[in-house]
């Protein structure tokens, strides 16, 4: 969600959590959007796992699973564990929590370590938390780790379309630039289901391989029209008459083409 001024993480939550409810009938105290909420999970990284945001998704009826944003508190719950058991993560090892911390539901809190050369002691250290109560420790570990292939998605929206470097000062600049990257990511998916039917090894292909290997090639963009010039070694064969509408298209999502700035 994109916002005009700095506003704190829980408004923005709780806005985007309703916005959602709307769209998938999950809004209001009715019986039927309760009973939908109750088998509905927000996940939560660590920025977003402060206690006022758990509390609230919790008392809305969510199942939520994530990782608990203070540090501090992350320090007092493993001082005092005893022993660690292995994951499916070589060094890495899992613990339950002596003392949890409460919530208005009960949340199972297990503390996760991972070997690193920056911490002092040897270790980075993390409590996970789910409502899931009948997931094993172990379960709830492999749970949690499975969050990767949505953060795979993110990062190749990132790096591949230019995310992390396309910022507009103004806000409906910015819309904008959101609903082009929108254009293109759902642009490039299409494509590739497209293509796989004649290349079929490129339906294993994210983003960043789409833009890097498939629409990358000798091509150029003027006034006149699209030049697409021979594709590049690898490149799918029949993929260089596309490269051409790439160039267009990056021209297009950089918001190059708009007077936005």
């Amino acid at each position: 969600m994109i916002s005009a001024r700095t506003v704190e993480s829980l408004p923005v939550l709780q806005d985007a959590i309703q916005a959602a409810e709307a769209l998938l009938g999950l809004a209001g105290d009715g019986e039927e959007a309760q009973r939908k909420r109750t088998r509905t999970e927000i996940r939560l990284d660590s920025s977003w796992g402060s206690e006022a945001m758990i509390t609230w998704l919790l008392e809305r009826g969510y199942q939520v699973t994530g990782k608990f944003k203070s540090n501090g508190r992350v320090r007092k719950l493993v001082s005092e564990i005893p022993t660690w058991s292995s994951t499916s993560s070589p060094g890495r090892e899992v613990a339950g929590v002596p003392e949890p911390v409460a919530f208005v539901r009960p949340l199972a809190q297990y503390a996760v370590r991972t070997p690193s050369k920056k911490q002092k002691n040897g270790y980075y250290h993390a409590v996970l938390f789910t409502s899931r109560m009948e997931l094993s420790m172990q379960a709830v570990v492999d749970h949690y780790d499975g969050r990767a292939g949505m953060e795979a998605d993110l990062k190749g929206d990132k790096y591949g379309l230019g995310l992390a470097t396309i910022r507009k000062h103004r806000l409906p600049a910015q819309k904008i630039v959101i609903l082009l990257m929108q254009l293109a990511h759902n642009v490039l998916l299409w494509a590739r289901q497209w293509l796989s039917k004649e290349v079929s090894h490129l339906d294993d292909y994210g983003i960043v391989r789409l833009i890097q290997q498939v629409w990358t090639g000798a091509g150029q963009t003027d006034g006149g029209g699209l030049a697409a010039g021979t594709p590049a070694t690898g490149t799918p064969q029949g993929a260089g008459c596309v490269q051409g509408l790439s160039s267009f298209a990056s021209y297009s999502t950089y918001g190059r083409a708009f007077a936005l700035e």
